[in-house]
This record gives structure tokens, sequence and C-alpha cells, in this order.
């Protein structure tokens, strides 16, 4: 076939063909072929039936996976992270097989995201791309990027316990991009960093939850392979500082000296025992660590002036014993201050808060803005969303003894009121907190604490959207029995 035939049917001049060709003749020398453009004869592929055969298995295979542009981004961006130089462009395209236009606009979507880690794709005439930033802030992007945080991530690479870190390529493209992803994953012995995340464990006395453990795992295996690179970590001083005279110093001690064997070097740097011991305070756990308590006073104090609070909000003062609730918020909030503290990655877990929870994540985001106030650390949402869990699993658990607030808006007059407040309490023992309002004052009402709004009329009034309201009839009649029954029963 002529380069203007095949021209022809792709809608491709005969120079864009044999352009497009350069690259194709690289591909198919992988298997051994040799593509020849003969004058007179046309475009030829010489080989074996065999060697033919592997590179049609391989198209097919190709054609089999779409080559997702978020996926393509994510393992592009790990493999800029991981080089030590700039990539040249044409280098990035080989790698990708994509068209230069297509690269230039991986390259700006990349930008965004590496952002948020402190980090800065460069791209410079001459000289190549790289990723400008801090070898933690890299350390960082890369294992968000292998567990699979970012935009549209697809599930190639898996990690999980029983097969430490694998990379499925039945729905990726026979490209070498893939290869390169595969040679880094290569170097991360996930299983070997799950072991030494159980030493940490029972030295401190306390075990991580399982995806903590993981991530931990990961953080080491990448620790180690960066390392032995000659790409260490450097840590502010007044931060290794503080890190050093904390507990957990010893902990993260002990398991260097394992890295250190492990990485086959003669000593560890002391930055990279600081960046260690901030994983291992950041880390999620299922308990407290017994000197979880006395890393930062302030915290403590804070979680107990926090449950005063939410007693009074809840109108509830067992909430501010509650020993259970005290212990799950000082557990979450204590290594979630040191992720923020130390600007360390860690998954979000993937929450949706109900609407109804509205006065736990109000609660929450007091308590955020007292941290911000007295310690400067700032909670994530996703935080946030896990304190307001705990209280309203706290509130569930209660909930036979909890009082309901209830606003009830009647404007017939005090007689109607009265008799319609005797009538619910009777009826209903846990509505023991009951707020008459008229429509007049009704704007003037703190809703916050009001659980559910019960109405003699038509209400033009525009509610919050998460508070339920229900038209009841003055003398409640027994479908508004039933209406509140259910209601209850959902709450």
């Amino acid at each position: 076939m002529s380069a203007a035939t095949l021209g022809a049917s792709l809608g491709l001049s005969p120079a864009q063909v044999r352009y497009a060709l350069r690259g194709v003749q690289e591909w198919l020398a992988h298997f051994g072929l040799l593509l020849r453009m003969q004058a007179g004869v046309g475009i030829v592929i010489d080989g074996t039936v065999v060697q033919k055969s592997a590179a049609l298995e391989a198209l097919r295979r190709t054609q089999q996976s779409v080559w997702v542009d978020a996926e393509r981004r994510r393992f592009l961006a790990l493999y800029l992270l991981a080089e030590n130089e700039p990539a040249i462009l044409y280098q990035l395209q080989r790698l990708t097989t994509v068209s230069r236009r297509t690269l230039f606009l991986d390259l700006d979507a990349l930008n965004e995201w590496l952002a948020s880690f402190d980090l800065m794709l460069k791209k410079r005439r001459n000289y190549g791309v790289w990723i400008e930033g801090d070898e933690k802030d890299k350390r960082q992007a890369i294992a968000a990027l292998l567990w699979g945080a970012f935009p549209g991530a697809g599930s190639s690479v898996r990690i999980s316990y029983e097969h430490g870190m694998i990379l499925d390529r039945t729905q990726l493209p026979a490209v070498k991009l893939i290869d390169e992803v595969a040679q880094i994953i290569k170097h991360l012995d996930l299983k070997r960093g799950l072991h030494y995340v159980e030493r940490a464990e029972t030295q401190m006395g306390v075990r991580f939850t399982d995806e903590g453990a993981l991530v931990l795992a990961l953080m080491f295996a990448l620790q180690v392979w960066r390392v032995q690179q000659g790409d260490v970590v450097d840590i502010a001083d007044d931060l290794v500082s503080r890190v050093h005279t904390l507990p957990i110093w010893n902990v993260a001690t002990r398991i260097a000296e394992r890295l250190m064997w492990w990485s086959n070097n003669s000593a560890w740097p002391v930055d990279e025992i600081a960046l260690l011991a901030m994983a291992l305070l950041a880390a999620p756990r299922d308990a407290l660590w017994v000197e979880d308590l006395a890393l930062e006073p302030r915290l403590v104090s804070l979680v107990d002036d926090f449950l005063r609070e939410a007693a009074q909000q809840y109108g509830a003062p067992q909430f501010s014993h509650d020993t259970t609730l005290r212990t799950n918020l000082l557990v979450h909030v204590i290594p979630a201050y040191f992720r923020q503290a130390f600007r360390l990655w860690f998954p979000a877990p993937n929450v949706e808060l109900p609407p109804r929870y509205h006065r736990e994540y109000a609660l929450a985001q007091r308590l955020n803005a007292r941290l911000v106030d007295e310690v400067g650390v700032e909670l994530s949402t996703q935080d946030l969303f896990n304190i307001a869990l705990l209280l309203r699993a706290t509130y569930l658990h209660q909930q036979p003894y909890y009082p309901y607030r209830v606003l009830l808006v009647c404007p017939s007059g005090m007689a109607t009121s009265q008799i319609l407040m005797a009538r619910l309490k009777a009826r209903f023992p846990r509505f023991r907190h009951i707020e008459v309002a008229s429509l007049r004052t009704l704007h003037q009402h703190d809703l916050s604490s009001i659980d559910l709004v019960l109405t003699t009329v038509p209400l033009n009034y525009e509610m919050p959207p998460y508070l339920d309201v229900l038209q009841v009839d003055p003398l409640l009649a027994p479908e508004d029995v039933e209406a509140i029954t259910h209601w209850l029963a959902e709450h």
C-alpha cells in the first residue's frame, strides 16, 4: 500500500503518513519487525509470522484498553516525580504515544493537582520538563498517585495486605510509560514495609487503622527507595528539634535502624528519622497511644471544652462525662492535628454527611475554629465529618434518654398552644423541651438547636434544608401521631 492510498483512507497527506510512520517503525522494532517504504512497491512490514502475530496481539490488547486521560496523566506525573533530570518532550511523546498537542494538555492539567502538594511543573525550551519542589512534597505526591488519589484515577494499581502493590496491565495500553511505572512499583516492597509497621505498633503498644498501616508501609518503602537514590528530605531545623523532644523519636530511631539495613545505608539521615516520627504521629490509629495525651496538652483541654459545649447544645449533661466519646475524639483529633501541622498526606475517607447531621457538623466546625485560634491548625473537611459522625453515634447510643427539642409554631393563641403542648408531652415523653413561637417571632429563634418544627398552619418562612417541618392539627389528630411516630423511628 502506498503512502497516498493510506493517507486517503485516514484523511492525511502522504507527508503526514510518512511522518507518523516513524513512531510505528520504533514500535514494530520491539517485535523484531522492519517497516520499509519502497518506491514503486509501497509500505511493507518484514518479519516472521510469529513476530507479526505477537504485534497483532499487542494491538488487540491496546484496542481493548482505553487510555483514559486521567490515568495517563496520573502515570505521567508519577514518571516525572521519580526522575531526577528533565525529560524532553520527544521522550515523553515516545513514552505516552500521544500527539504533542495532547501532551501539552496533559502537562497543563497536572499543574493544578501538583500545586496542592506545593509542587510546580516546569517547562523550558531546549531543556525539558520537570517537577520542582521539596523532596518531602514529592514523596507525598508519589504516595497519593500510587494510592489512586488523583481525579478520575482507575484501579490499575492495587494495594493490599495479601499482595502488596501490583500493577494490573490488562486494562492499560502497551506503551513505554507503563513499563516505567512498573519499574517504579518494582522498587517499592510494600509487604516488607508492613513488617516494619508492625514493629512500630509493637513498640508503641497501639494498632494503626488498616488503611493507616498500608499508607505507612507505602511511606516506608518510598523512603528506602528515595534514600537509596540519594534523594534525602530537608526538614526545617526547628521542626526536627521539636520532634526530637517527643517520645516518638525513640520509636522512629529504632525503625530507622531497620530501614537502614533494608536500604544498605551505613547511616540514616536525621531528617529522615524526623520524617519517620512525623508519619507515625500522623497515622490514623484505633486507640490512644500511651503518650498521646502528653504530646499536645492543649488538644486535651479543647476536647474537654468541646464535650461541655456539646452537652449544652444537646441538652444532655451526660455528653460531657462520656468517656468513650472523649477517647474516640482524642484518637481522631490528635493524629489529624499532626497531619495538618506536619503537612503530611493521608487518604481522606469518602464520607458523605447526611443533611440531618447539621447540628453535629456545626459543633465540629466550632471545635475547628478553636483549634485554629489556640494551636494554629485547621482540620480538613473530612476530619470534621468524622467528628460529626462520632457525635452522631453517641447521640444514637444515648437516644432512649435523649430529650428532643421541638419548636411549636401556633398562631392561634396561648390556649391552643398549651393544649397542644400538653398532648405532645403526654403522647411523646421524649419531647421534653418544647418552645413556642409565633409567626412574627419565628425569625428570632436559634434553629440550630432544634430537632423538629411542628406547626398548626402552613409556613411561608424559609427553613434550613436539614430541619424537618410537620404540620399538625391543634388537637393532635391520629394521623399527626402517626406522622410524628414515623419521624421518631427515622431519627
